[in-house]
């Protein structure tokens, strides 16, 4: 693009201010492009913090769905768990998610990075749904529950029912995941 813009050009006699500011964007835009590949060589992951990887300053995510959810990939093996959370009074949240699924690396970057989401979902037997490969099983657990794809999250409270305001669909923050982890505890 910077090129595109005639940033690298020189300039041969007079210049108009269009041509000028077209130069000065392709500029901008070059060192942006700069500042993505440094960003990604220290390991961010975010466009727009490019530097995010750089410094002291790096969120360690608190929550970590890989190794704290039970991956579950049936009806079957779904509802043995979440009879089990019943069985012990425990409120559960089962997590669709996919590796593909953009809106879901923003919710394991802002969303689990938080202490309070930890704390909360400390108290809930956690499940995750991996859509990466989908097959068929879990396109039935799926149906089963009505998800439409990744991200979705619902709680559900001790009796084993969905809790009302239990389900959150798309890109939602953590206020929205402490409601609802409340919504699950008091039954409501």
């Amino acid at each position: 693009m910077a090129v595109f813009l005639g940033a690298f050009d020189l300039a041969k006699g007079r210049a108009t201010p269009v041509r000028m500011g077209l130069q000065a964007l392709g500029l901008l835009s070059a060192v942006y492009a700069v500042l993505l590949i440094v960003g990604l060589a220290s390991g961010s992951t975010d466009p727009l913090r490019p530097l995010g990887g750089i410094g002291g300053d790096r969120v360690v995510a608190q929550v970590d769905p890989a190794k704290i959810m039970l991956s579950v990939g049936s009806k079957a093996e779904f509802a043995s768990q979440l009879e089990s959370a019943g069985a012990t009074g425990q409120p559960s949240l089962v997590y669709f998610t996919a590796d593909w699924c953009v809106s879901c690396r923003s919710i394991d970057r802002n969303v689990f990075s938080r202490p309070e989401i930890a704390q909360a979902l400390s108290s809930l037997k956690t499940l995750k749904v991996d859509l990466t490969n989908i097959d068929p099983a879990q396109r039935a657990l799926m149906r089963e529950l009505d998800v439409v794809g990744p991200p979705t999250m619902i709680f559900f409270g001790r009796d084993r029912q969905e809790a009302a305001n239990g389900r959150l669909v798309g890109e939602f923050g953590a206020a929205d995941v402490l409601r609802a982890v409340s919504d699950a505890r008091s039954g409501s």
